[in-house]
């Protein structure tokens, strides 16, 4: 069976992230790439022909297909409800991947917040068994001073676009799915986010028409 990458990213249709999983994929066209999607957020990537998509649980697929896993994601070491059992599966796929030989890395990332020593003993055990960690920023690398950790600034910082030409009076926003988004109790707050989106549209709309 021939080889191919395991890609593993925060898919839920945020911007940031999903330039994040873009460029891996678009730096490496004659690879053969698998990534794991949530359902129903698999549409930024459909159009790419060197990517299979993969909804099944990680925990049902078989890492012995692949010649190496990149996690590519921002804040993926930072101790929020919910997910502490995720990390705990995540550290034995790491410490897993190491047995087989198999390159886990994980691309454009920072540590932190914590709240706990049981937070920290397990991303430092995460981390100390990856092929290699590359944080965005140098508060998290001298956090970690492993050998197979290094300091990259943020992924997306180096993307190249062709910039436009920016319209007068136009201002740009850009919305996050906070209701299905997965940040411990931040559903809450959806109906007053929208809220917020709204008014501020409502403002800036009413300022060009004074204008």
């Amino acid at each position: 069976m021939r080889k191919k990458m395991l890609l593993i990213g925060y898919t839920r249709m945020n911007l940031g992230d999903d330039l994040f999983l873009s460029m891996v994929i678009n730096r490496y066209p004659n690879i053969e790439i698998d990534l794991h999607v949530s359902r129903g957020h698999q549409y930024p990537f459909l159009k790419a022909k060197n990517v299979r998509i993969i909804f099944d649980s990680l925990e049902n697929v078989n890492i012995d297909n692949y010649f190496v896993i990149s996690y590519v994601a921002g804040s993926i070491f930072s101790e929020i409800s919910k997910n502490y059992d995720y990390k705990i599966w995540l550290d034995n796929l790491v410490k897993e991947s190491k047995k087989k030989n198999i390159p886990f890395l994980f691309v454009s990332s920072n540590y932190g917040p914590e709240y706990t020593k049981k937070w920290f003993k397990l991303c430092d055990s995460i981390i100390k068994n990856s092929f290699h960690v590359n944080f965005r920023d140098k508060i998290s690398c001298e956090k970690f001073n492993y050998k197979n950790v290094s300091y990259i600034p943020d992924l997306v910082l180096s993307l190249n676009y062709k910039q436009k030409k920016k319209e007068e009076n136009s201002v740009g926003i850009s919305i996050i799915d906070l209701y299905s988004i997965f940040r411990g109790d931040a559903n809450q707050y959806y109906f007053d986010y929208m809220n917020f989106l709204k008014n501020n549209i409502i403002n800036y709309l009413n300022i060009n028409i004074t204008n």
